[in-house]
Parts: C-alpha cells; sequence; structure tokens
C-alpha cells in the first residue's frame, strides 16, 4: 500500500507537469499589442480574417518583439522600458495565461526577434548600451539564458520600424520602412531589397508554407497584411481593434528527435494487438491453474483487483514519465492519438502485465 501511495502522488505531479507545460500551440498566429509604451496583452489572431482574441495580460509594457522557439514551443519575446536605459529585456510568455518572466537585459534596444531553424535567437539593434540611440543598426544574437546580445556584424545602414523574420530555408529577412531586405545572417550585411508598396510597422513573421506576414497600424486600428517578396505589394487580410498591436509570430514547432508517432488507425491496430495478445495469455492463464480462485469476477475473468491498481498506477506513472521527457528535452508534441493511446492502452497492457505477476505468485 506505501508502494501504491508513492506512486499515485509521483504521477499526480506528472500529469500536472505535461498539463502545464508552456508550449505554444503549432500554427497559432500570436500577437502582442505593446506599441507606444503601453501595457501588453498576448492575443491569438486568426491568419485568414485578423481577428485577434485576448489569451491574458503580460504585467509589462512596452513588448515589441516575439518568437516562438521551433523545437521547444516557448514563447519569446523582447520589452523596451522608454522611461530608464531604452534598453531592451528578454522574456518568455506564457502562450496559455500570458504571463511575462523576465531572462534579462540585452544591451541593445531590439525592436523584432526570430529564431533559426537551428534554435538561434536572432534580434535587430536600432541602440547599444555604449553609446546614444540610432548610432547602431545592426544584426544580433542573443543568449537565450542571460538575455545577452552579441553583435554579428555591421550592416552600414539606417532602420526604422524594422521587422525579423526567417523562412523554412533559413533565410533571414529585415523589413525598414517600405524597403523589404534579404540579409546575409552570418555578418548582418544587406543581399538585396524589394521596395515595399506600403510602410508597415515593426512586425514581420513567416507562416509554415513561407507566406510573409506584416501589419500596419492606424486610427485605433491594426491590419493584418501579407507581403508578395517578388513584387513588394502589401495585401490587407483583415482588422481588428486592437491599435496597440507590435508584434506577430506563428508557432512553428518542429519534432527534431526520432520519437515515433501513432495515427488513429495504427493506435486502433496497436490495441488489437494488444488486447489479443491479452486474451491469449489470460486463456492459457485459465487453462494451467482452472481459474483464480475467489478473486475471479464474473464468468471466469482473472482479477486481482489489489495487484492490478498498482500495476496500472505504475504503467500511467511510466508513460507519462516517458511523455514528460519527450516534450520538455525532446520538442516532441502531442498528437491526436496520443491521449486516446494512453487511455486505451494502459488499463490493457497493465491487465497483462498483473496476470504475469500473479501467475509467477500462483507458480512460487
Amino acid at each position: 500500500m506505501k508502494i501504491f501511495k508513492i506512486l499515485s502522488t509521483v504521477l499526480i505531479v506528472f500529469l500536472l507537469s505535461l498539463q502545464v507545460y508552456s508550449q505554444c500551440t503549432n500554427n497559432t498566429l500570436y500577437g502582442v499589442n505593446g506599441a507606444s509604451g503601453n501595457t501588453t496583452n498576448l492575443y491569438s489572431i486568426d491568419a485568414a480574417t485578423g481577428a485577434a482574441t485576448l489569451i491574458g495580460s503580460t504585467g509589462l509594457a512596452h513588448i515589441t518583439g516575439l518568437a516562438a522557439h521551433p523545437t521547444t514551443g516557448i514563447l519569446y519575446a523582447v520589452r523596451s522600458d522608454l522611461f530608464n536605459s531604452g534598453n531592451t529585456d528578454l522574456l518568455t510568455l506564457n502562450p496559455n495565461t500570458g504571463a511575462a518572466t523576465v531572462i534579462g537585459s540585452t544591451g541593445h534596444q531590439i525592436p523584432d526577434i526570430s529564431f533559426n531553424s537551428a534554435g538561434v535567437l536572432y534580434g535587430w539593434s536600432e541602440c547599444s548600451a555604449a553609446g546614444p540611440c540610432n548610432t547602431v543598426d545592426d544584426l544580433v544574437t542573443i543568449n537565450l539564458t542571460t538575455g545577452a546580445g552579441t553583435l554579428v556584424g555591421d550592416c552600414n545602414c539606417g532602420t526604422f520600424n524594422t521587422g525579423l523574420a526567417f523562412n523554412s530555408n533559413n533565410d533571414l529577412y529585415m523589413k525598414t520602412g517600405n524597403e523589404l531586405n534579404l540579409m546575409d545572417a552570418a555578418n548582418g550585411t544587406i543581399i538585396s531589397t524589394v521596395l515595399l508598396s506600403a510602410f508597415p510597422q515593426n512586425l514581420l513573421t513567416f507562416n509554415s508554407a513561407d507566406v510573409l506576414y506584416t501589419g500596419s497600424r492606424s486610427g485605433g486600428t491594426f491590419t493584418l497584411q501579407t507581403i508578395n517578396m517578388t513584387t513588394g505589394v502589401v495585401t490587407n487580410v483583415g482588422t481588428n481593434a486592437i491599435g496597440n498591436m507590435s508584434a506577430i509570430d506563428f508557432c512553428k514547432v518542429k519534432i527534431t528527435s526520432t520519437v515515433p508517432t501513432l495515427s488513429e488507425w495504427g493506435l486502433i491496430t496497436f490495441s488489437l494487438i494488444l488486447l489479443s495478445v491479452c486474451m491469449i495469455y489470460m486463456l492459457g492463464f485459465q487453462l494451467s491453474i482452472g481459474g483464480f480462485g475467489s478473486t475471479s469476477v464474473g464468468s471466469g475473468i482473472p482479477l486481482d483487483l489489489p495487484i492490478y491498481l498498482k500495476t496500472i498506477v505504475a504503467v500511467l506513472f511510466v508513460t507519462s514519465l516517458c511523455f514528460s521527457i519527450f516534450i520538455n528535452y525532446f520538442g516532441y508534441s502531442l498528437t491526436d492519438a496520443d491521449v486516446p493511446g494512453i487511455l486505451i492502452n494502459s488499463p490493457i497492457l497493465a491487465y497483462a502485465i498483473h496476470l504475469w505477476i500473479v501467475s509467477n505468485k500462483s507458480e512460487s
């Protein structure tokens, strides 16, 4: 009974950790409204209409950049303290509540950030701690542990309303004013430029199909837009009433581990195989010992309830432990088949293990 209590407690802790893990929802467009020093809320945005849905308050002001880590799904952001040093802090945002956690200062004023596919965070510096603002317009990398920004190279350019985004090929684009620039991520210089048909703000992000999104603020409203990267034409998608929208980013979590997954039909097949093995083992067990004594249930289905309960708790514990490791350390995302798979297969597997335990007890 002591072991049962310990396993139950550990199981509850692990299940709770799976529920509260702060991973963004894949293919969701997130946005924050920190422009003009406003207290910032986190939103989800409909990429087809521009409609915004409130997630929650960050508790901080003037968040201007947003980027989802490509493997962990953690949502990072930057906020500038306009009333103090002008430098930018790196943050994480809880995608379920909006709550912000400060990591540390970047040492730069950074309007936007973006991850490459390897999980390296880049930002655009428009001011450094070493000098007055508007003297530096350069690419930096940002340490995810400390928040410190490191200069990549000198752009030799002037920028404003600057957005930054990587596409799926690791091509880096920087938008300034009405210019879209293809950047060299190795040295921070401009490779080529396309003139835009409008002057969007410092919002830039690619969706999973490499469609480039931006946005404009005007008259207390925000208009979500797309950019034709060949012609530079900016097209309106839709408008919402969040007039201070300051950053947007798509959650594009990629599974980099080799953790196997099951489709729905794979789940059904696996469940039937497992059930068949369990029934065959149960039949052989009944034939070998002639029933199950006083713990038999109904028409002779062998069941030792105390052992079965302990076994199912152990199976759920091991399962939740494995999923916790896969999610936290390998960037795994739960599929539609995972939760039903756990609920269906765990009791069956536990029953088979319980039969094995009881048969060994009977033989001894």
